[in-house]
Parts: structure tokens; sequence; C-alpha cells
């Protein structure tokens, strides 16, 4: 049996042909609505998202490595207070609080990086660093950063144990308090674990409590 001449295709034939033209428009749609403004945002926040997870976890790093780690002197010292007139933000900022410095000399600054919190540091953090040394100085510096365990505590740790001091200061104040003392003695009152802040790290508003 011959198949017939000169009959239409079949109907699942003609939808299929309809089906991928419209594919092709809306594959031209969507490029042409594309949102690359979108997307570099996202880009150029990564920054950001990562010193805002290295952050995160400052505190139970650092109370770990403060008990380790003796106070600062010298040449550490002076890194104390340089880092905190250097104005730095976002994860150059995180790097720079884990850094030591070691060497400073007119051949340039050597600094340590506790390879902890290596894993996202680039040479792009190095510059930017080096610049704000640079600026703040007022001259020129070399400034090499190597990933090498401090021996001395650096910005970060040297905050947390600030941190911890303050707590402990504040938490021996309210057990001193006469009035508190005095409602724990009639009244059974109890002291709230966790619950006693410091008042310089207190929010707006807020005081130290029991």
């Amino acid at each position: 049996v011959k198949p017939p001449q000169n009959e239409p295709p079949a109907e699942w034939l003609q939808a299929t042909a309809a089906s991928d033209q419209d594919l092709d428009e809306r594959d031209a749609d969507d490029e042409d609505n594309l949102d690359l403004g979108q997307i570099v945002g996202d880009w150029q926040s990564a920054d950001a998202v990562a010193a805002a997870t290295a952050d995160a976890d400052l505190d139970d790093s650092e109370s770990d490595a403060q008990g380790s780690l003796p106070e600062a002197t010298g040449l550490a010292a002076q890194w104390l207070d340089i880092f905190l007139q250097l104005g730095l933000s976002g994860l150059t900022q995180s790097i720079a609080a884990h850094c030591q410095l070691v060497e400073r000399s007119e051949q340039g600054w050597v600094l340590h990086l506790d390879p902890g919190h290596s894993a996202l540091y680039n040479e792009n953090h190095r510059l930017r660093l080096q610049q704000a040394v640079v600026e703040h100085m007022g001259m020129p510096v070399d400034l090499e950063v190597r990933v090498a365990a401090p021996d001395q505590e650096t910005p970060a740790v040297a905050a947390a144990r600030r941190k911890h001091k303050r707590q402990q200061q504040a938490e021996a104040s309210i057990q001193q308090d006469p009035l508190v003392l005095g409602l724990m003695r009639e009244f059974a009152a109890q002291i709230c674990e966790g619950s006693i802040r410091p008042i310089d790290t207190t929010t707006p508003g807020e005081r130290t409590t029991a």
C-alpha cells in the first residue's frame, strides 16, 4: 500500500515545530532580559560574605588562642596600635587582624598570617593592606605577608582577650553587688547564666543585668 500523497503532516508534527520556534524566541528574550548588574553585584559582595563568615567564628577560635599566645610586645604591640588606625574593612580587615608584625626595616615590613585564617587570603588583600599602611605611615612600605603561626597575640586575639576580661569583670561586679546579694538572700533569686554583659558592649538602651 502506497502512503497517501500530499497529505498534511500530523498534528503532533506541527505542534513540535511550533514549540521549537517558541523555545528559540524565549531563549532570545531570556538573553535580552538577563540582569548582569545583579550578577556583578553578587560577585562583588563575595568578600563581604566571606568576611562575615570568618567573623562569625572569631569568638570561638580566639578564645582558644588567647590562652596559648603571650601578650604582644615590641613589633607585635606596635602592630596592634597600627591596625586600629588603618581604617580597613571586610575580609582585608579580618586578615590583618590575624597578622603579627615580625620585621620592620627600610627594606620593608614582614607580617605573619595565622594559617588558620589564610584560606581566603590572596595577593589583592596584600595590596590593599600595603596601601593602607603606606597611607597611614605617609611613606613607601614594601609589605610581605607570610603564612606562619604567630608567637605573640594578633589584634584579633588581643581583642578577644580584652573582651573576655571585661566579661569577667562584669560578672564579678554583678555577683558582688549589694542589691543583687540582697535579692538572692531574701527571695532566693538566681543570676541567669549568660545574661550578664559589659556595659560598653551592650546595645543602646540596654543595661548590664542579672
